[in-house]
């Protein structure tokens, strides 16, 4: 419709994936041919994939935007005690936070096999509903290394509000992730304050500087990320920089 009156049309490419994937270059060729004026990428990473991936016959209407945060959509920091109280969560309790899609890319099976590895007052609250993925395998590796008193378990769709009280709830995020080009979750939990333990992915390096405004540790390596966990919480004055830096 746009093209039909002569706009000019930009699109954003978040997953390059979906379309590097997919061998569907009829689509592939529509969309980012005929259809865009410009396309816009949210970092250095995606920019190299889909000029790698995709057959743009003008590479210079890739621009690279950032994806941004969510501070304008954030108001003050509520009480956490009652928060907790709302989510049925311990006041004094030691939570890490799992949020979004659960699907094999996301890792959450690394991060299971990491809390096997921590201290058990250490809890892992897992919020988000599994897409083209069945749950029932994370349960087994819970019910294998004996986590059921530790993993708090929000097994479906979040609503914003919920998902604010869960973001100010926790003490750390982690995002174990396999693949990503870009996570609006770590942008999300940055936003909130919210100390991030991030995969090394190159994405994540693009925003994570380690130790200065988050974590990371070794993709696919419980053994790393547990390390990485013990030693946020073994260190406050580390927990509380990062969230300030992160901020």
């Amino acid at each position: 419709i746009p093209k039909l009156f002569s706009l000019k049309t930009a699109i954003i490419s978040h997953d390059v994936s979906s379309f590097a994937d997919n061998d569907n270059t009829f689509m592939q060729n529509l969309i980012y041919n005929t259809f865009s004026d410009i396309i816009i990428v949210h970092n250095n990473f995606s920019y190299d994939a889909l000029l790698q991936n995709v057959k743009i016959q003008d590479p210079a209407k890739v621009k690279v935007i950032k994806h941004g945060g969510y501070l304008d959509h954030i108001g003050e920091r509520p009480d956490r005690d009652a928060l907790r109280e709302s989510l049925g969560l311990e006041p004094t309790g030691k939570y890490i936070l799992f949020f979004g899609q659960i699907k094999k890319v996301k890792g959450l099976d690394v991060l299971l096999e990491a809390m096997s590895q921590v201290p058990n007052d250490i809890k892992l609250i897992i919020a988000g509903k599994p897409w083209k993925d069945d749950f029932a395998q994370y349960d087994r590796l819970i019910d294998k290394h004996g986590l059921t008193e530790r993993v708090v378990k929000m097994v479906r769709f979040i609503e914003d509000d919920e998902r604010e009280k869960i973001f100010f709830a926790a003490d750390v995020i982690v995002l174990p992730y396999r693949v990503i080009f870009q996570s609006g979750v770590l942008l999300m939990a940055m936003s909130h304050g919210l100390p991030v333990i991030a995969s090394d992915l190159a994405p994540n390096k693009e925003i994570i500087t380690h130790k200065k405004n988050g974590m990371l540790f070794m993709s696919e390596n419980p053994e790393d990320l547990s390390k990485k966990i013990n030693t946020l919480f073994d260190q406050d004055s580390l927990r509380g920089l990062l969230s300030k830096k992160s901020l």
